[in-house]
């Protein structure tokens, strides 16, 4: 019975010291861009200074959907221990050590991915434990867009005009003429990338006016955030087919033109010749 009371009491002891220690996060939730850098933070008492070789700092990532943990990073007694550091984390994540000597143990991920979205928890051991955890969403806009346009084949007139980007969620793509939404009807497909990205293509095939202007639209729903390019055709460079006829009717312009200037030349000097022959047949009396 008293052995019992005994244990009973450090039970009581053990929780009353790890009660005494706690940890904050600034912040409970990050949001940040793909492929982008975040610093996130949790917080624990250092007063009197840090005791390095008492310190013990894990990051794990908390994978809801597949009920596992990814170890991200570890300080084992002041000292980096990255034996089980998952591997998808290499050479991207790191803990800031200078922050550490103001009870900061701030964890660093570069070149952030889709995949790291998700839940994080940092425990901290320093004289006693204790636990938080945040959660981190990564945006992935479709802010780049590159444009092209092209003369459609077999075609005078005909124009394509196309854009493409990557991003996250899959968006909606529509074309605007002028600024209005025309019932324009354009042909979008997309790809799935390595890193879990929608490449997006869209074409608009127009006959381009002067008086028009086009642009091409992504709407993320999800980040309610639309981006768009304008495409102005006149100051478009020139189209495979333009260069093509470019360097076909420059060489024989040039020709004719040579060609011209040789028959002239023949025929003056024919004229000469002809003069100077008569002028020897009639010699002045």
């Amino acid at each position: 019975m008293f052995t019992f009371q005994v244990l009973l009491l450090l039970e009581s002891i053990v929780h009353l010291v790890i009660a005494l220690f706690t940890i904050q996060v600034p912040r409970s939730v990050y949001v940040v861009q793909y492929d982008s850098t975040v610093n996130m933070t949790c917080t624990f008492p250092v007063a009197g200074g840090l005791r390095m070789k008492d310190l013990k700092v894990y990051w794990h990532q908390i994978s809801s959907s597949q009920m596992v943990e990814k170890e991200i990073y570890a300080v084992d007694s002041g000292k980096e221990n990255l034996t089980l550091q998952d591997v998808s984390y290499r050479g991207r994540a790191t803990l800031l050590k200078d922050e550490l000597y103001k009870g900061q143990a701030v964890l660093e991920i570069s070149n952030v991915k889709l995949t790291d979205a998700g839940t994080y928890r940092c425990l901290i051991i320093y004289g006693g434990a204790d636990y938080k955890q945040v959660s981190l969403q990564v945006q992935a806009s479709f802010t780049k867009i590159t444009t092209w346009t092209e003369r459609t084949p077999f075609s005078a007139t005909d124009v394509s005009l196309s854009c493409q980007s990557e991003g996250f969620p899959l968006p909606e793509v529509f074309w605007l003429s002028n600024g209005l939404n025309s019932n324009l009807s354009p042909s979008t497909s997309h790809t799935m990338t390595a890193d879990g990205l929608y490449n997006v293509t869209s074409t608009l095939q127009i006959k381009p006016s002067s008086s028009q202007n086009y642009s091409c639209v992504f709407w993320n729903r999800e980040l309610e955030e639309r981006t768009m390019k304008l495409f102005h055709l006149a100051d478009e460079e020139p189209s495979d087919l333009q260069r093509s006829v470019l360097l076909f009717i420059v060489p024989i312009c040039l020709i004719a033109i040579i060609s011209s200037s040789a028959v002239v030349f023949f025929l003056k000097r024919k004229s000469l010749c002809a003069c100077s022959k008569k002028s020897q047949l009639n010699p002045p009396t």
